[in-house]
């Protein structure tokens, strides 16, 4: 009986170590985030436009732009669009000077913004893109009294540039 005894004994003692020796915690959960950014549209650059020399007639004068001496062969516009879901943009030229009318894709610029270049949505292309100028539709033009104002000299017209998202209409309401 007092093998028994000392066994159950040993056996109470060890059952009573073994389930005090586990310790538990109090339950507890954490997170980890990340925070993704959505990018922009920008305008990086338009190259300058080159409609070499023309000699003075003495009648109106349209010319239109000369071939490109750019390694792509063609002058262009550079966006870059790094948005998630891109929506379009389109870039819009304006001027204020009035010696010569100055057409670029067919768009002629005056003071009031144009729409020159418009990008539709694009989920291929993500980063700088180019949209190539037209010099078939591009061009210089002064009227006779123009030409005869600014004979010997040059002409430079400047173009304020502005790039402005697509918006895209959700749904109609009625």
């Amino acid at each position: 009986m007092k093998k028994i005894n000392l066994a159950l004994l040993t056996l109470a003692t060890l059952m009573g170590v073994s389930s005090t020796a586990v310790v538990f915690a109090d339950d507890a959960t954490s997170t980890g985030t990340l925070e993704i950014t959505d990018g922009d549209v920008t305008l990086n650059s338009i190259d300058s436009l080159d409609f070499g020399s023309f000699q003075y007639n003495n009648s109106d004068i349209s010319v239109l732009l000369k071939d490109s001496t750019n390694t792509t062969g063609k002058e262009a516009v550079h966006v870059t669009d790094t948005r998630a879901n891109p929506t379009g943009w389109t870039v819009s030229g304006s001027t204020q000077d009035t010696g010569a009318n100055l057409t670029i894709n067919g768009v002629t610029l005056t003071s009031l913004s144009g729409a020159v270049f418009t990008k539709a949505a694009d989920n291929e292309n993500f980063g700088q893109e180019s949209l190539n100028i037209d010099k078939d539709s591009t061009n210089i033009a002064l009227t006779k009294a123009q030409a005869k104002a600014t004979a010997g000299k040059s002409i430079t017209l400047n173009v304020d540039w502005t790039i402005s998202k697509t918006v895209t209409k959700a749904s109609d309401f009625n």
